[in-house]
């Protein structure tokens, strides 16, 4: 299933675009709220800047924790801890945007001009790539009452069978 959006070979990207990208690459955040239509440049961001700001809102909401129980604000451990897992948290916001400009990037060369958020999870790599993140987190509307509700209709089949 091949889809038509996607070229057969990458293209070179035009000088507006590439203006376009060292733009989007330079920005502080990306679009918030993104649709179908969001361009692929809006979804782009410097992986420094996000970091830097992922950084100190984690960092100001850590104090806020501290100094909410004042015993472990002097405690140094407690200050280390913090920082370290606000640390591991922005290098791990930061690596993913580095992903996403690449692949964003890659996208754009597969595209045609102008493409969208829609083009971009329109290729089967992502799909595939949503799929498997959403098994993973065991992304499931059905929740406890459709589980249980599962395993009655499964019992309830299983007898008529037998029957």
């Amino acid at each position: 299933m091949s889809n038509p959006n996607f070229l057969k070979s990458p293209r070179k990207l035009t000088k507006i675009e590439l203006s376009e990208l060292e733009l989007a690459q330079k920005k502080w955040f990306p679009a918030i709220i993104q649709t179908y239509r969001t361009s692929l440049f809006e979804m782009m961001a410097s992986p420094y800047k996000k970091t830097l700001i992922y950084f100190i809102v984690l960092s100001l909401i850590g104090l806020i924790l501290l100094f909410i129980n004042p015993r472990v604000f002097y405690n140094k451990i407690g200050i280390g801890i913090v920082l370290f897992v606000v640390l591991c948290i922005c290098f791990g916001i930061g690596l993913e945007q580095y992903k996403l400009n690449d692949n964003l990037y890659l996208i754009l060369t597969l595209t045609k001009p102008n493409a969208n958020k829609y083009d971009y999870e329109s290729s089967s790599v992502i799909q595939n790539q949503l799929l498997r993140k959403a098994y993973r987190s065991g992304n499931s509307n059905n929740g406890i009452l459709g589980g249980i509700i599962g395993a009655g209709l499964s019992i309830r089949d299983k007898n008529n069978k037998m029957e």
